[in-house]
C-alpha cells in the first residue's frame, strides 16, 4: 500500500535524524528544534508526515478537485475536553468528527442533525479560551488545530476516523453543506491513493 511505504520511507529518513550518535550534533540539533518551536518556525508541511490522500472519501467540488487541508492527516494536538487532558485522540476518542470554530450546529437542520447522531458523528467547537466547559468545547491547549485551521483558511474541518481531512469550510455558512457531503459515500468508497 502506497501509504505504508511512505510511511516507512520517512520513518528511516526521522531515524538518521533522531538517533545521531554524535552527541555534540545531537545536543546542537535539540537546541535548535527546541528555538524554531518555541518561536513558531515550523516551516509549512513539515507537520505533513504521511503523504496526502488523492482518492477515497474526500470533499470535492463539481469538478472532482479538493482544496487543502483535504486529504492531509489531521494533527495530534493537547486539548481539555468534558474535564480531561491530554492528546485529541486520547480525550475526545476516534470517529468522523467536525471541528469548527463556531456553534457546530450553527445552520443544520434536524434531520441532518439526526443523521450526524446515527453514524456518530461528533460537533465540537474548537477553542483556544480556557473558561470554555460547554459538551461540545474542545480547548485547543497548543492551538495545535486553530493555526491549521488559519493557516489553510478555513473555520471548520470534517476529520475522518483514520485522522484523514475529510474537508473543510470557509464559513459557518458552509457547514451544512460539509457535515453532508460523505453522506453518500459511507458505504463504500475507491481505495485511497496516496502522493508524497
Amino acid at each position: 500500500m502506497p501509504a505504508s511505504a511512505d510511511a516507512i520511507e520517512k520513518s528511516v529518513m526521522l531515524g538518521r535524524v533522531i538517533c545521531d550518535p554524535d552527541p555534540a550534533a545531537a545536543a546542537e540539533r535539540d537546541a535548535r528544534m527546541i528555538a524554531d518551536q518555541q518561536a513558531g518556525r515550523v516551516p509549512q508541511g513539515d507537520h505533513q508526515f504521511l503523504g496526502t490522500f488523492t482518492g477515497g472519501l474526500l470533499d470535492r467540488d463539481r469538478t472532482g478537485a479538493t482544496a487543502e487541508p483535504t486529504g492531509q492527516l489531521s494533527r495530534q494536538g493537547r486539548v481539555r475536553f468534558r474535564g480531561r487532558t491530554g492528546m485529541f485522540d486520547e480525550t475526545v476518542g476516534i470517529g468522523l468528527t467536525l471541528l469548527t470554530t463556531g456553534d457546530p450546529r450553527d445552520g443544520l437542520d434536524e434531520d441532518t442533525l439526526a443523521w450526524c447522531e446515527q453514524i456518530g458523528l461528533r460537533l465540537l467547537r474548537i477553542t483556544d479560551d480556557p473558561a470554555a466547559n460547554g459538551a461540545d468545547d474542545v480547548v485547543d491547549l497548543d492551538r495545535t488545530y486553530l493555526s491549521d485551521l488559519a493557516r489553510t483558511g478555513i473555520e471548520a474541518m470534517l476529520v475522518r476516523p483514520d485522522f484523514y481531512v475529510f474537508g473543510g469550510a470557509k464559513s459557518t455558512a458552509d457547514l451544512p453543506r460539509l457535515v453532508t457531503a460523505p453522506r453518500g459515500g459511507l458505504t463504500a468508497a475507491p481505495a485511497p491513493e496516496v502522493t508524497a
